[in-house]
């Protein structure tokens, strides 16, 4: 076995493992389920505070009334 040969093949099996860690497990960056919202949900950098701040909140109108708001005119 060349020298050549050894180095390439361990180069390949630790880049698998590092994406297999970093698809498979929280390791690296949280993975989150699949959801409707996700094109506004990935510019949040961490879901969980937000989820906190958003309870937080306690004199914002319910969602149906945002929902059936206007948006503004150009």
């Amino acid at each position: 076995m060349k020298r050549r040969t050894l180095i390439s093949s361990a180069t390949a099996a630790g880049a698998a493992v590092a994406a297999g860690l970093y698809r498979f497990t929280d390791l690296f960056v949280k993975h989150y389920p699949p959801t409707p919202y996700d094109d506004l949900l990935v510019t949040l950098t961490d879901r969980e505070q937000a989820a906190k701040l958003g309870a937080l909140v306690s004199d914002a109108p319910a969602p149906q009334a945002l929902a059936a708001k206007p948006g503004p005119s150009t």
